[in-house]
């Protein structure tokens, strides 16, 4: 495992090996099949493989996704550069445009790599590129050329982010408007991209998958909202063209306040905290559910698909003529709750480390922008999650038992901007030498590193701790380990190497916390939060 980052270790305590007796047999439950939660990609500017290195030492996970636009830093303003090969013979164009820049990245990392790739140049008069002669197959050959190049390259397998969020207006092969051909651009991005996709799947060798991408929000043309579902291309006798649907979000907006009042963003900086915090829940809140085509119709369309979800770009905004929330954990937080909600069947997403139309970028560049928002990221995405347990919205809890005197409970937490993460927490209150099992449906932690939760307390009595224990199905369990007394919320991070001795980690299935160290018949209080099974390896 690399050495965290010193934010890192300021905000997580990670606990040493301690061999310790045994105390309690596990309980059995029958297995359930459950979603895994969605893996984490990055977008940091140009394929710098030491930076993307750091950044995993930094959330201590591999990335799942390298977020990359083709063709990167080069060029994109004709089909030679699209497409990295001469027009008038389809040969390739060395140097120049996609073969360029499919070189950048050493090989080791090409699997990892999303291509975000224009469906036209940003060259020519919109009559000679536009979405209506894409839709005619005046294209096909282009994107057989691009096929090849990527092909050639090492990236047959890639995942493939062609023509970006087509809902706005800022890209050329926006879905806004009617094309030369009298069809709603909304039909010919849906015809022009069944064509990209019959065209690259006709070369040898490519096995792509396909991320149709729009963006959550109305968007209009003129009076009439446009609706995604019109661009989508579904199955037919060709086949599928969408191998997953993808989103991006960011934290900005528009909105007024009730009465058309000021603006939520951005937030008024006489407000207290909370009211601040407040604001910018009410805006997640709204592109969560607001108006039409909010991020549960994009949630609710996949699933009527058939498809994951992803977000291959999303962010904070600290830019205030863009409308941007700030430093901003609420976003962060809710963001993250969205994301491991198995009901939204998210598969991936991917941070935008980098200040592009306005600031979002916190790695190893704008120090103190954003130093809650960091924080919270780093608490809620540090090591890939293997098995999450409890962590807002999921509770795997099955049941909670005991023994001596002792009460759980699960309490509200300030509508979820306090003290750690999501609407509610665990409350348990207890007398010295009581017993605390926290039961759920047997997991194979065999991936995992670490057992992290998030733990205030005990309270009361400064010489009161815990020890926690695991426990399996088939009965066997591991050693108990001390967890240091927490004044304030904090996440604790326990190597399962210090747990496991004797536990079958096959079929771990429950977390026994035990009271001891105090004077007999003490009481105090724990608050326990965010507990899951991570992999903190690269």
């Amino acid at each position: 495992m690399n050495t965290p980052s010193p934010l890192l270790s300021r905000i997580r305590k990670v606990i040493t090996e301690s061999a310790l007796i045994a105390f309690f047999a596990a309980s059995t439950l029958v297995p359930t099949t459950e979603a895994a939660p969605p893996t984490m990609g990055v977008f940091i500017t140009g394929a710098d493989e030491a930076q993307h290195d750091r950044y995993e030492d930094y959330t201590q996970q591999r990335m799942s996704h390298l977020v990359y636009f083709g063709p990167g830093d080069g060029p994109n303003d004709t089909w030679e550069a699209l497409t990295g090969r001469y027009v008038s013979n389809n040969e390739r164009r060395s140097g120049h445009g996609l073969a360029w820049s499919v070189n950048r990245w050493d090989p080791p990392y090409r699997d990892r790599v999303v291509w975000s790739i224009p469906m036209l140049p940003t060259n020519g008069a919109p009559l000679s590129n536009n979405l209506a002669s894409g839709a005619n197959g005046s294209y096909d050959q282009q994107w057989r050329n691009v096929a090849t190049t990527l092909i050639e390259a090492g990236y047959g397998d890639a995942t493939l982010r062609i023509g970006w969020e087509f809902m706005g207006n800022w890209y050329r092969w926006s879905v806004h408007g009617t094309g030369w051909n009298g069809q709603p651009n909304t039909v010919n991005y849906r015809e022009y991209w069944k064509r990209i996709v019959l065209a690259m799947r006709s070369v040898p060798g490519a096995n792509f998958k396909f991320n149709w991408c729009g963006n959550p929000g109305d968007f209009w043309n003129g009076s009439v909202r446009i609706n995604p579902a019109d661009a989508y291309p579904d199955d037919d006798a060709n086949g599928s063209y969408v191998d997953e649907i993808g989103i991006d979000i960011y934290d900005g907006s528009w909105l007024r306040k009730p009465n058309n009042g000021p603006y939520y963003y951005p937030v008024d900086p006489n407000l207290t905290q909370a009211q601040q915090d407040a604001d910018r829940n009410t805006v997640w809140t709204a592109k969560l559910s607001w108006g039409t085509h909010h991020i549960n119709w994009w949630t609710a369309f996949a699933a009527s698909k058939g498809k994951p979800i992803t977000v291959p770009e999303w962010g904070l905004n600290a830019t205030d003529s863009e409308r941007g929330g700030g430093d901003n954990p609420v976003f962060i937080q809710r963001f993250h709750e969205w994301a491991i909600n198995p009901a939204n069947n998210v598969k991936w997403h991917a941070y935008f480390q980098h200040d592009y139309s306005f600031m979002t970028q916190f790695f190893e560049r704008n120090p103190g922008v954003f130093p809650r928002a960091e924080t919270k990221f780093l608490q809620l995405f540090m090591g890939r999650p293997v098995a999450t347990i409890f962590q807002n919205p999921v509770n795997a809890f099955s049941w909670t038992a005991g023994y001596g005197t002792r009460s759980i409970t699960v309490v509200g937490t300030d509508n979820g901007h306090a003290p750690f993460e999501g609407a509610h927490h665990y409350k348990l209150t207890y007398t010295t030498n009581a017993g605390l099992q926290f039961a759920f449906s047997p997991r194979n932690l065999q991936g995992a590193t670490h057992l992290s939760f998030a733990i205030k307390g005990p309270l009361t009595h400064s010489s009161q701790n815990l020890k926690v224990r695991l426990f399996a199905q088939d009965g066997s369990y591991g050693q108990l380990v001390t967890v240091p007394r927490q004044a304030n919320y904090n996440i604790v991070d326990i190597p399962l190497s210090s747990l496991s001795s004797g536990l079958n980690l096959s079929q771990v299935n429950s977390i026994y916390f035990y009271a001891t160290t105090a004077p007999v018949g003490t009481s105090d209080t724990v608050y326990l939060d965010s507990v899951q099974f991570i992999d903190t390896t690269r």
